[in-house]
């Protein structure tokens, strides 16, 4: 049971890691609604440096 909960608490932790980031990259909900999968890929993974201009 353990190791369940283990389990658990590290996958909301991770989704709290991709959460700030996509915060800190779009914003808003408009920021993020006008962006593509990609850049949205882009940003959860850390595949690339954001090219959106600052707000």
């Amino acid at each position: 049971m353990t190791t369940l909960l283990g389990n658990v608490k590290s996958g909301i932790d991770s989704l709290g890691l991709i959460t700030a980031r996509i915060v800190a990259e779009f914003g808003d909900q408009d920021g993020l609604n006008g962006a593509s999968v990609d850049e949205v890929d882009a940003v959860i993974n850390g595949n690339q440096p954001s090219s959106r201009p600052e707000v």
